[in-house]
């Protein structure tokens, strides 16, 4: 991490996951049958490593959201949001941020497909 402040001028930290643990979390369809778009936003929210997963899952914190599961073994909260409505941000995301703070990254499942594809090139 100290490599990317002085190297690249990078601050705040970085949260890195493996080939081995995004392809194991891609074969695992957590999304099964569903394809990203305005009212399915597939997200993928990272823990930093070493933090403390949730004992439990949060009862639907917001209407617009469905939480999917955590994926335990790359320490991720896989969510479909409603976002239809831009400029309005689900409490789940609020949630996730007053839990975790800012020791946490959400991608798009978009995203995390397209690293793995990366990774396999």
């Amino acid at each position: 991490m100290s490599a990317l402040h002085s190297e690249l001028g990078i601050a705040g930290g970085t949260i890195i996951r493996d080939h081995a643990e995004l392809r194991a979390l891609l074969d695992s369809d957590p999304f099964p049958g569903l394809t990203h778009g305005r009212g399915t936003y597939l997200t993928a929210t990272f823990l930093k490593d070493g933090a403390t997963g949730p004992g439990r899952l949060p009862e639907s914190p917001d209407p617009r959201t469905r939480i999917v599961g955590y994926d335990k073994a790359a320490r991720v909260f896989l969510a479909v949001i409603d976002n239809s409505q831009p400029g309005q941000t689900p409490d789940f995301m609020f949630w996730l941020d007053k839990t975790y703070g800012k020791d946490i990254t959400t991608r798009t499942w978009l995203t995390v497909q397209r690293i793995v594809k990366k990774l396999e090139s």
